[in-house]
């Protein structure tokens, strides 16, 4: 009986010390659990964070193409409008030359036929004779034939310009 006593001693010191082993244990991992469920809170709140923080910065790149896409907009109506302007003012300097062109034509032709008329002139009064008339107005023609010429070096340049 002394023996059982003894061994019904240990038995309960056991069991009680697997009770507080168990206990124990059963709080350590509660422990644990709650350690863990904290980590998975502040993961999340990170991966909200820094999903918030992808998001802002995706829509600060779409600001800042949107306004470099403005800028580029703002610059090509700038470019088109100086085309405008410098064709507009190519197309006035042209017209410009065209009227300078024609009148100064028009005068090279008027004294080439004066030269003509005077060379005429100059025949009947020196009383040549019809070949050294003829001669006289082919040196006329000669020099109108120059000025024609030159006018129509200065036509090619135009349409260089």
């Amino acid at each position: 009986a002394e023996r059982t006593t003894e061994l019904d001693g240990r038995e309960a010191e056991l069991t009680r010390r697997e009770s507080e082993r168990t206990s124990e244990l059963d709080g350590r991992e509660a422990e644990l659990t709650r350690r863990q469920a904290e980590l998975d809170a502040r993961a999340t709140e990170y991966g909200e964070r820094e999903e918030e923080m992808q998001r802002r910065h995706n829509q600060a790149d779409d600001l800042r193409q949107e306004d470099q896409d403005r800028r580029n907009e703002d610059q090509t109506q700038r470019n088109e409008e100086a085309d405008r302007r410098r064709r507009g003012r190519a197309q006035q300097a042209a017209q410009e030359f065209r009227e300078w062109f024609d009148e100064n034509e028009r005068e090279r032709e008027q004294e080439a036929q004066a030269w003509v008329r005077a060379a005429q002139a100059r025949a009947e009064q020196a009383g040549l004779t019809r070949r050294e008339s003829e001669l006289a107005q082919g040196e006329a023609a000669l020099a109108a034939a120059r000025f024609a010429e030159r006018t129509t070096e200065l036509g090619g340049r135009e349409a260089e310009v």
